[in-house]
């Protein structure tokens, strides 16, 4: 029976620590999707889509070309399910209504920036630039070529990693947004 009981115990602490940990961790609110499947995202105006391209960039309430983004500021593209080809009519997402079917947050680390600490073992690479990603799958009521509205936060364009930053916030999306595209 004692070793019964000590099993037990040992158990009911495990399954308490991973409680634990998975609150802490869903509370943490940079890790908590500001935004949130269901919300409905409005295109307010026309955008057209570059050649060669399949996505649109906007950053504070403005459509930007990619080699124009400012990555000191959040920006986000609106995905097209097609590439935008050379010849063809121009590809224009039109005004229309979405609903968030689905968030993903993700990040991925920006090789063209290096920084090299050195430690007592000899230097390694630090990943200084990551880019950190909400990406927001869209469904309208009719069929509709936008995939996506995919908004992005570099952690620190100078180089220098900071743990502090982390994905983009509604309230920052919003400024990248502007008046072209609203979620409530």
């Amino acid at each position: 029976m004692k070793g019964f009981a000590s099993g037990a115990v040992k158990r009911a602490s495990i399954v308490g620590l991973t409680v634990a940990l998975v609150a802490c961790a869903s509370s943490n609110p940079r890790y908590v999707p500001s935004v949130k499947p269901g919300s409905a995202v409005e295109i307010k105006q026309s955008l057209q889509i570059p050649d060669g391209r399949a996505r649109v960039y906007i950053q504070n309430g403005a459509v930007v070309s990619q080699n124009a983004i400012d990555i000191f500021a959040v920006y986000c593209g609106v995905s097209m399910n097609k590439l935008h080809q050379s010849g063809e009519p121009p590809l224009v997402v039109e005004p229309e209504s979405f609903r968030i079917t689905e968030v993903r947050q993700y990040s991925s680390i920006n090789r063209a920036h290096r920084v090299y600490v050195a430690n007592a073992g000899g230097n390694f690479e630090y990943p200084a630039n990551v880019v950190y990603y909400v990406d927001m799958r869209l469904k309208a009521e009719a069929p509709s070529d936008v995939r996506a509205l995919i908004c992005m936060k570099h952690n620190n364009p100078s180089g220098f990693y900071d743990a502090r930053i982390y994905y983009p916030s509604q309230a920052e999306i919003d400024v990248a947004l502007g008046d072209l595209i609203e979620i409530e």
